[in-house]
């Protein structure tokens, strides 16, 4: 597999949640993983000190479900692109994509001319955005899902030349409720791969969750799902995101995945896994990063990240949760990849 988004990371800085189950659908220090922190048996990545400050259109500035696009030369003004769904006190009515712009990965701003949410729901509530550059188009595309339209969950597309103008929403994939979350789209040399957990109709609280990819040759007419191989002993994984590697001829996996001790969806970290074609993947349990004891001390939700192959640099920016006032945030965190490989095989 041969790059979604264009990943030439130069130095960036680097109402209550439902007791049962999550819904599917301030500027920080740059903070780093370091040797010491590596083999301490619970994260690699050290938690952000202080959360992201990201602008809502619902004033609340908690944002969550990250999906980021770098350029190495600004694109339309920014070098970062990012789409976040707001998602106040957990409040899954106004989680809406949205778009920030940004030229060094931490400070985020709305650009000029474009008004959030870019997407509205038309019946039940929207989640889950993904941002993806296609250069052949030279355009952004933003996938995001519509759930409980009459049982069924839809898969949308926008797309854009700018950032700021965007195109009518189409319908790309139709399915039962829950059988599509967390879309993950990456275009790896011609062709589009979007990576996705069905967790059948039960949703956040079911036992068992697959993960499945679907393959397209132009973002809007997808394959059949193909399950992929994928084991997480004592986890279940419900949103993922994905990134092609060229410089290792690998795809990387970021998951939300929850202990199966632990009743439905609940006490989230990020687990990382690796594969050479998309559908096998190695993955390990060793949390990637984990609760901290500050503003994300209760979930660490779905993430995106950036691989320089140049500094072997993986950053990582997260959504999360503090467990006594309930309110979400974007932190990011950053760390040598070699060395969190050994950590992990270790």
């Amino acid at each position: 597999m041969g790059t979604r988004r264009v990943r030439f990371l130069s130095s960036p800085l680097v109402a209550l949640l439902a007791i049962t189950a999550l819904s599917c659908g301030g500027r920080n220090s740059s903070t780093e993983a370091s040797s010491s922190r590596a083999g301490s048996g619970v994260a690699f990545f050290a938690n952000a000190a202080a959360p992201l400050e990201t602008p809502t259109f619902d004033g609340s500035g908690q944002a969550v479900h990250p999906g980021i696009v770098q350029f190495a030369h600004p694109w339309h003004g920014f070098k970062y692109w990012l789409v976040v769904t707001p998602y106040p006190q957990s409040d899954k009515k106004v989680e809406d994509p949205s778009i920030l712009a940004s030229n060094d990965g931490s400070t985020w701003q709305v650009p000029s001319g474009l008004t959030n949410p870019i997407a509205l729901p038309t019946t039940a509530f929207l989640a889950d955005g993904d941002l993806v550059y296609d250069p052949a188009s030279d355009q952004l595309w933003v996938y995001y899902v519509e759930q409980n339209v009459s049982a069924h969950t839809r898969v949308l597309r926008k797309t854009s030349a700018d950032g700021v103008h965007w195109s009518a929403e189409e319908l790309v994939v139709t399915v039962l409720d829950y059988e599509l979350v967390s879309p993950a789209v990456e275009k790896i040399s011609d062709k589009f791969y979007m990576w996705s957990v069905n967790s059948g109709t039960v949703g956040s609280c079911a036992d068992v969750m697959n993960m499945e990819m679907r393959t397209s040759s132009d973002g809007r007419n997808w394959s059949a799902p193909q399950t992929a191989s994928i084991s997480t002993p004592g986890y279940r994984i419900w949103h993922v995101e994905v990134i092609n590697v060229p410089s290792k001829n690998e795809q990387w996996m970021l998951s939300t995945a929850s202990r199966t001790s632990v009743q439905c969806v609940r006490e989230t970290l990020q687990l990382f896994a690796r594969s050479t074609d998309g559908l096998n993947w190695q993955a390990f349990t060793k949390p990637a990063l984990a609760p901290g004891t500050g503003w994300d001390n209760s979930h660490i939700y779905r993430s995106t990240m950036l691989y320089d192959s140049a500094t072997d640099r993986l950053t990582i920016w997260y959504s999360g949760r503090n467990g006594t006032t309930g309110i979400w945030h974007l932190g990011f965190t950053t760390g040598n990849y070699t060395q969190f490989a050994d950590w992990l095989n270790k």
